[in-house]
């Protein structure tokens, strides 16, 4: 029993049957929360972009120079990275000698990950930004960062072909 007030049950009283009845509490839909993780994702990815810009902006711009002029060679190197760096870092923790630097190396990999994604919208800021007012060059701003996360969020809406433009 829970109530504003205590129950009280005089002397001689008689109780009758009691049903329960379960009430159902708000239910979360999976629409509303895969809304709201979509939606703090991206929140979270715009804050990361732009104090990265922020602190390294002659930095940011050379990787998302280097991503645009040399795509195949980058894209090579990041697959073989995803490939081969979290199996060598298994295989350094299966051992007692390496379990550190296995541990170390795959850590290191989260970090790069985590990095990539947020140069990853820079680059597609950039690129959007580049065809939609038809420059030359590539340019980094503030502007770009939110072009990125704008354009990154509708691609990652889009089954598949989205997730895997994303994930490059």
């Amino acid at each position: 029993y829970s109530g504003p007030r205590e129950a009280v049950v005089q002397e001689g009283a008689e109780i009758g049957p009691i049903e329960f009845t379960y009430a159902k509490g708000k239910q979360f839909p999976p629409a509303r929360a895969l809304g709201a993780f979509l939606f703090l994702k991206l929140a979270a990815v715009l804050v990361a972009g732009l104090i990265v810009f922020k602190l390294f902006g002659k930095t940011s711009l050379a990787v998302v120079s280097s991503a645009h002029n040399q795509f195949l060679a980058n894209l090579g190197i990041g697959v073989i990275g995803i490939l081969a760096i979290p199996i060598a870092a298994v295989l350094f923790m299966a051992t007692v000698i390496g379990a550190y630097a296995g541990a170390i190396l795959a850590l290191w990999f989260g970090a790069a990950a985590l990095m990539g994604g947020v140069f990853g919208v820079m680059f597609i800021g950039a690129l959007a930004e580049k065809l939609v007012r038809r420059k030359q060059t590539i340019e980094l701003t503030w502007r770009t960062v939110v072009w990125g996360v704008a354009a990154g969020g509708l691609l990652s809406l889009i089954p598949f072909v989205g997730w895997l433009t994303i994930f490059v």
